[in-house]
């Protein structure tokens, strides 16, 4: 298999802008990589089935990320699957208010 050049550039944070917010994820630590995907994933699926529009998906998990800044402090693996479950309900909330 031959492969030709490969070139890579810095993302477009403006075109898309969660990932920054999972990069700030990421440097937080403890369960905010988790919240962040929890929360997209249940905003995701809302969109999916019609309950919300595309760019909610963004103020979903924005929400969702903001209100569940302690989980920063999480490291056990209970905290973390309790951080989900979590950021799944204040996720479903914030959907079911739009």
């Amino acid at each position: 298999i031959r492969l030709g050049t490969m070139t890579f550039s810095s993302p477009d944070t403006v075109a898309f802008p969660l990932l920054e917010l999972a990069s700030s994820a990421i440097s937080l630590g403890g369960a905010m990589p988790c919240v962040v995907n929890a929360a997209d994933e249940v905003a995701v699926e809302a969109f999916l089935e019609g309950k919300i529009g595309f760019t909610d998906i963004y103020d979903t998990v924005i929400y969702t990320f903001d209100n569940m800044e302690r989980a920063a402090s999480y490291t056990a693996l209970a905290d973390i699957i309790e951080a989900d479950r979590e950021a799944r309900e204040v996720a479903k909330s914030y959907v079911n208010k739009l």
